[in-house]
């Protein structure tokens, strides 16, 4: 996995940018970000600088990564995430389905594919329909496609 840190530009030239974090320095590019003066907060992913941080937020995944460092030493954790304590987590308002929303035609209707097996003239395959369950927006049912080339097993 990687991650991103929040690092504190230290020295610039303009073009690349020597940034430190927790101790460690690394020269990073800013070619993404024009302007940086020393001292600003930058998120650094795969040594270049690709956002501008406020101090709440650089600190906010310093403490991110503070509190994945104690769980992977064995340390109990529960300081660094303590907002989620004794709470179910909750998935962000773009993620969460809405029922009442007015949803696009599916690009395919699974609903009138039975099953069974075929020959698609166009490029020579096979193609056979395996049933297994599948759950909509607004119903349930199942279905599986394969595709085999002519000769394929």
């Amino acid at each position: 996995m990687c991650l991103g840190l929040p690092m504190t530009i230290v020295e610039t030239d303009g073009v690349s940018a020597l940034c430190e974090f927790r101790g460690e320095r690394r020269r990073v590019s800013i070619l993404l970000l024009p302007d940086l003066p020393v001292g600003s907060k930058v998120l650094v992913h795969i040594d270049t600088a690709i956002r501008l941080l406020d101090e709440a937020e650089a600190r906010l995944i310093a403490e991110a990564i503070e509190g994945l460092t104690a769980v992977l030493g064995g340390e109990d954790c529960n300081r660094f995430f303590a907002d989620l304590i004794e709470r179910e987590p909750q998935l962000p308002e773009h993620l969460r389905f809405d029922p009442a929303a007015d949803l696009p035609n599916p690009i395919l209707d699974v609903t009138r594919i039975a099953g069974g097996s075929g020959w698609s003239a166009a490029d020579e395959r096979q193609v056979s329909f395996e049933t297994i369950p599948f759950r909509g927006r607004e119903n349930e049912g199942s279905i599986s496609i394969r595709s085999a080339r002519k000769g394929d097993n």
